[in-house]
Protein backbone atom coordinates (compact mmCIF):
# COMPACT_ATOMS: atom_id res chain seq x y z
CA UNK A 1 0.00 0.00 0.00
CA UNK A 2 1.48 2.96 -1.00
CA UNK A 3 2.00 5.81 1.97
CA UNK A 4 1.88 9.70 0.95
CA UNK A 5 4.32 11.73 3.67
CA UNK A 6 3.70 15.50 3.86
CA UNK A 7 0.18 15.86 2.34
CA UNK A 8 -1.12 19.78 3.35
CA UNK A 9 2.14 20.10 5.66
CA UNK A 10 1.99 23.77 6.02
CA UNK A 11 -1.90 23.69 5.95
CA UNK A 12 -1.31 21.58 9.25
CA UNK A 13 1.65 23.64 10.80
CA UNK A 14 -0.74 27.12 11.00
CA UNK A 15 -3.65 25.09 12.31
CA UNK A 16 -1.27 24.34 15.60
CA UNK A 17 1.27 27.30 15.20
CA UNK A 18 0.89 28.30 18.56
CA UNK A 19 1.04 24.77 19.86
CA UNK A 20 4.13 24.33 17.97
CA UNK A 21 5.56 27.35 19.42
CA UNK A 22 4.56 26.65 23.17
CA UNK A 23 6.87 23.11 22.66
CA UNK A 24 9.97 24.53 20.87
CA UNK A 25 10.46 27.76 22.87
CA UNK A 26 8.21 27.67 26.20
CA UNK A 27 4.99 29.81 25.08
CA UNK A 28 2.42 29.57 22.74
CA UNK A 29 1.60 32.64 19.55
CA UNK A 30 1.26 35.94 20.58
CA UNK A 31 -0.94 37.94 18.35
CA UNK A 32 -1.54 41.58 19.48
CA UNK A 33 -5.28 43.08 18.79
CA UNK A 34 -5.39 46.88 17.41
CA UNK A 35 -8.62 48.80 16.42
CA UNK A 36 -7.50 52.07 15.01
CA UNK A 37 -8.40 54.63 13.00
CA UNK A 38 -6.59 55.45 9.48
CA UNK A 39 -4.34 57.72 11.11
CA UNK A 40 -3.62 55.34 13.50
CA UNK A 41 -5.22 56.67 16.70
CA UNK A 42 -7.64 54.48 19.23
CA UNK A 43 -9.65 56.88 20.80
CA UNK A 44 -10.07 60.56 21.06
CA UNK A 45 -7.89 62.52 23.70
CA UNK A 46 -10.20 62.43 26.20
CA UNK A 47 -10.55 58.69 25.98
CA UNK A 48 -13.92 58.34 23.85
CA UNK A 49 -13.45 54.91 21.77
CA UNK A 50 -16.97 53.34 21.34
CA UNK A 51 -16.84 52.53 18.24
CA UNK A 52 -13.98 53.10 16.18
CA UNK A 53 -14.41 49.97 13.78
CA UNK A 54 -18.25 48.60 13.06
CA UNK A 55 -20.44 46.11 14.18
CA UNK A 56 -18.56 43.29 11.30
CA UNK A 57 -14.89 44.06 12.97
CA UNK A 58 -16.34 43.88 16.60
CA UNK A 59 -17.58 40.47 15.42
CA UNK A 60 -14.67 39.37 13.85
CA UNK A 61 -12.72 39.83 17.22
CA UNK A 62 -15.09 37.88 19.47
CA UNK A 63 -14.01 34.89 16.81
CA UNK A 64 -10.72 36.08 17.71
CA UNK A 65 -11.32 35.63 21.45
CA UNK A 66 -12.99 32.42 20.88
CA UNK A 67 -9.64 30.67 19.25
CA UNK A 68 -7.63 32.17 22.02
CA UNK A 69 -6.34 30.22 24.73
CA UNK A 70 -5.97 33.71 27.01
CA UNK A 71 -6.85 37.36 26.01
CA UNK A 72 -3.95 39.52 28.48
CA UNK A 73 -4.67 43.07 28.86
CA UNK A 74 -3.02 45.16 31.38
CA UNK A 75 -4.67 47.32 34.69
CA UNK A 76 -4.84 51.04 32.67
CA UNK A 77 -7.12 49.43 30.11
CA UNK A 78 -9.23 47.68 33.03
CA UNK A 79 -9.34 51.35 35.06
CA UNK A 80 -10.30 52.93 31.79
CA UNK A 81 -12.89 50.66 30.21
CA UNK A 82 -13.99 48.69 33.18
CA UNK A 83 -13.49 45.74 30.07
CA UNK A 84 -14.93 42.36 30.49
CA UNK A 85 -12.42 40.32 28.38
CA UNK A 86 -15.28 37.86 27.63
CA UNK A 87 -16.49 36.42 24.42
CA UNK A 88 -20.26 37.81 23.61
CA UNK A 89 -22.04 35.15 22.15
CA UNK A 90 -24.25 37.18 20.55
CA UNK A 91 -21.37 38.42 18.26
CA UNK A 92 -20.07 35.38 17.83
CA UNK A 93 -20.12 34.58 13.56
CA UNK A 94 -20.71 31.17 14.17
CA UNK A 95 -23.32 28.41 13.78
CA UNK A 96 -25.05 27.81 16.92
CA UNK A 97 -23.35 24.44 17.04
CA UNK A 98 -20.24 26.38 16.85
CA UNK A 99 -20.76 28.78 19.33
CA UNK A 100 -21.88 26.37 21.85
CA UNK A 101 -18.05 24.48 21.31
CA UNK A 102 -16.52 28.00 21.32
CA UNK A 103 -18.54 29.18 24.51
CA UNK A 104 -17.50 25.66 26.49
CA UNK A 105 -14.08 26.10 26.64
CA UNK A 106 -13.93 30.09 27.48
CA UNK A 107 -10.11 32.03 27.18
CA UNK A 108 -8.29 32.55 29.99
CA UNK A 109 -8.76 36.45 31.67
CA UNK A 110 -5.25 37.63 32.52
CA UNK A 111 -4.46 40.87 34.24
CA UNK A 112 -1.19 42.48 34.59
CA UNK A 113 -1.78 44.26 37.94
CA UNK A 114 1.72 45.30 39.27
CA UNK A 115 0.96 47.17 42.34
CA UNK A 116 -2.61 45.68 43.06
CA UNK A 117 -4.91 48.52 41.82
CA UNK A 118 -8.09 46.32 40.71
CA UNK A 119 -11.14 47.61 42.06
CA UNK A 120 -13.55 45.24 44.10
CA UNK A 121 -16.42 45.80 41.73
CA UNK A 122 -14.40 45.36 38.14
CA UNK A 123 -16.06 43.13 35.53
CA UNK A 124 -12.59 41.65 35.21
CA UNK A 125 -13.22 39.23 37.66
CA UNK A 126 -16.70 38.05 37.03
CA UNK A 127 -17.51 34.90 37.63
CA UNK A 128 -18.19 34.57 33.84
CA UNK A 129 -14.37 33.43 33.09
CA UNK A 130 -11.65 32.39 34.87
CA UNK A 131 -9.11 35.31 35.82
CA UNK A 132 -4.92 34.89 36.16
CA UNK A 133 -4.21 38.05 38.01
CA UNK A 134 0.27 38.55 37.92
CA UNK A 135 1.10 40.96 40.42
CA UNK A 136 4.68 41.84 41.50
CA UNK A 137 6.55 39.68 43.81
CA UNK A 138 7.13 42.81 46.39
CA UNK A 139 3.17 43.41 46.22
CA UNK A 140 0.65 41.47 48.29
CA UNK A 141 -2.84 41.40 45.92
CA UNK A 142 -6.05 42.48 47.94
CA UNK A 143 -7.60 40.17 50.07
CA UNK A 144 -10.82 40.45 48.19
CA UNK A 145 -9.49 38.34 45.78
CA UNK A 146 -9.00 35.58 47.88
CA UNK A 147 -12.74 34.79 47.57
CA UNK A 148 -13.66 34.73 44.24
CA UNK A 149 -13.64 31.29 43.59
CA UNK A 150 -12.67 32.18 40.06
CA UNK A 151 -9.87 34.18 40.33
CA UNK A 152 -5.85 33.51 40.84
CA UNK A 153 -3.41 35.37 41.60
CA UNK A 154 0.05 34.53 40.29
CA UNK A 155 3.22 36.58 41.75
CA UNK A 156 6.09 37.57 39.44
CA UNK A 157 9.34 39.39 39.16
CA UNK A 158 9.73 42.98 38.21
CA UNK A 159 11.22 44.08 34.46
CA UNK A 160 12.65 47.12 33.16
CA UNK A 161 9.31 48.49 32.97
CA UNK A 162 6.86 47.15 35.20
CA UNK A 163 6.76 43.30 35.34
CA UNK A 164 8.42 40.53 33.79
CA UNK A 165 6.60 39.97 30.51
CA UNK A 166 8.88 36.92 29.33
CA UNK A 167 8.39 35.39 33.06
CA UNK A 168 4.84 35.58 32.46
CA UNK A 169 4.03 34.42 28.59
CA UNK A 170 6.84 31.85 30.37
CA UNK A 171 4.12 31.12 33.10
CA UNK A 172 1.21 30.57 30.40
CA UNK A 173 2.77 28.00 28.65
CA UNK A 174 3.45 25.75 31.61
CA UNK A 175 -0.39 26.44 31.95
CA UNK A 176 -0.91 25.10 28.10
CA UNK A 177 -1.68 28.39 26.53
CA UNK A 178 -1.38 27.95 22.50
CA UNK A 179 -3.09 31.09 21.53
CA UNK A 180 -2.61 34.49 23.71
CA UNK A 181 -4.15 37.34 22.77
CA UNK A 182 -3.65 40.77 23.99
CA UNK A 183 -5.74 43.41 24.15
CA UNK A 184 -3.88 46.48 25.83
CA UNK A 185 -3.17 50.07 25.79
CA UNK A 186 -0.74 51.89 24.12
CA UNK A 187 2.44 51.09 26.42
CA UNK A 188 1.93 47.53 27.39
CA UNK A 189 1.35 46.90 23.97
CA UNK A 190 4.14 49.03 22.88
CA UNK A 191 6.06 47.25 25.40
CA UNK A 192 5.90 43.36 24.02
CA UNK A 193 6.31 44.59 20.95
CA UNK A 194 9.66 46.20 22.05
CA UNK A 195 10.97 43.22 23.97
CA UNK A 196 10.59 41.19 20.46
CA UNK A 197 7.51 39.16 21.90
CA UNK A 198 4.92 39.38 19.40
CA UNK A 199 4.17 36.75 16.82
CA UNK A 200 1.60 38.39 14.98
CA UNK A 201 0.06 41.91 14.94
CA UNK A 202 -4.26 42.40 13.83
CA UNK A 203 -4.95 45.48 13.05
CA UNK A 204 -8.32 46.55 12.42
CA UNK A 205 -8.73 49.80 10.82
CA UNK A 206 -11.83 52.49 10.25
CA UNK A 207 -12.13 54.25 7.84
CA UNK A 208 -12.29 57.76 9.61
CA UNK A 209 -9.65 60.30 11.24
CA UNK A 210 -9.53 61.31 14.83
CA UNK A 211 -7.02 63.98 14.49
CA UNK A 212 -3.46 64.71 15.75
CA UNK A 213 -4.73 65.21 19.21
CA UNK A 214 -5.98 61.23 19.29
CA UNK A 215 -4.43 58.72 21.39
CA UNK A 216 -1.77 56.74 19.43
CA UNK A 217 -1.93 53.47 18.65
CA UNK A 218 1.68 52.49 20.29
CA UNK A 219 3.80 54.32 22.93
CA UNK A 220 6.62 53.83 20.89
CA UNK A 221 9.14 56.53 19.77
CA UNK A 222 12.43 56.21 17.87
CA UNK A 223 15.14 58.50 16.81
CA UNK A 224 15.98 57.25 13.45
CA UNK A 225 14.20 55.03 10.38
CA UNK A 226 16.45 52.38 10.81
CA UNK A 227 15.42 52.02 14.68
CA UNK A 228 11.99 51.11 13.62
CA UNK A 229 10.45 47.54 13.29
CA UNK A 230 9.82 46.24 9.86
CA UNK A 231 6.64 44.25 9.44
CA UNK A 232 5.50 41.81 6.97
CA UNK A 233 1.57 41.82 5.41
CA UNK A 234 0.17 38.44 5.62
CA UNK A 235 -2.99 39.72 4.81
CA UNK A 236 -5.07 42.79 4.20
CA UNK A 237 -8.59 42.04 4.04
CA UNK A 238 -12.48 43.95 4.11
CA UNK A 239 -14.35 43.42 7.15
CA UNK A 240 -17.45 45.29 6.96
CA UNK A 241 -16.29 48.53 6.02
CA UNK A 242 -13.54 48.28 7.99
CA UNK A 243 -9.75 46.49 6.65
CA UNK A 244 -8.31 43.70 8.85
CA UNK A 245 -4.60 43.70 7.99
CA UNK A 246 -2.64 40.67 9.80
CA UNK A 247 1.55 41.34 9.87
CA UNK A 248 4.11 39.44 11.24
CA UNK A 249 7.27 41.23 12.37
CA UNK A 250 10.26 40.29 9.88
Amino acid sequence: MAVSVGVLADESRALIAGYLLRITRGWGRVRLKLATSLDGRTAMASGESQWITGPQARADVQRLRAESSVILTGIGTVIADDCALTVRAEQLPLTPEERDRALAHAPLRVLLDSEGRLDQGSQIISDAARTLIFHANDTVPAPFLAAIPTVKTQAVSRGTHGLDLRSILAHLGEEGANEILIEAGATLAAAFIEQNLVDELVIYQAPRLLGSSGKAMLALSFDRLAETPELRLIEVSRVGDDLRIIATPT
